[in-house]
């Protein structure tokens, strides 16, 4: 009997062996199965990372281009400040003064011009008493004539 309870103590513990092998198989598959799902994971996040490193190398190409840019927009602007500066200085220092001049020729021969229209003015007005003179100059003689005409015919 006692070789009979052995027996059945024996089986008890292994199938209580087996049931723990069981479940231990089972939690192994699903450690597997997770290990899987995170490989997948890893391999994705790898993925994702090459696309960031790739876009970060194209981010990096367009910063420089745009430094590049700016370097050369600000020597731009300097030459430009340079050309304005020159274009300044030669404004007031060769074409003011010869605006005042020709300004000043303006004046003067506007001035020579109102005098000569004066002049003219003057001197259209002294043709015309002139014209006047002579017509009546003229008028008186001819009535003089006329009248020793009329006085010669009768």
């Amino acid at each position: 009997m006692l070789g009979n309870v052995a027996q059945i103590i024996y089986f008890e513990r292994m199938i209580h062996m087996e049931q723990i092998l069981n479940q231990i198989l089972s939690e192994l598959k699903e450690l597997k199965a997770g290990q899987a799902r995170l490989e997948v994971g890893q391999a994705n996040l790898e993925a994702r990372q090459t696309n960031l490193e790739g876009a970060q190398n194209k981010l990096e190409v367009i910063l420089n281009d745009v430094r590049f840019d700016v370097a050369e927009l600000k020597t731009e602007v300097k030459q430009n400040s340079k050309d304005i500066q020159k274009i300044q200085t030669t404004i007031e220092n060769e074409i003011k003064p010869d605006l005042k001049f020709v300004l000043q020729g303006l004046i003067n021969t506007n001035e020579k011009l109102t005098s000569v229209e004066i002049k003219i003015d003057n001197l259209t007005e002294r043709v015309d008493r002139h014209d006047i003179k002579i017509q009546v100059i003229e008028g008186g003689k001819s009535s003089k004539k006329r009248t020793q005409t009329k006085t010669s015919n009768t």
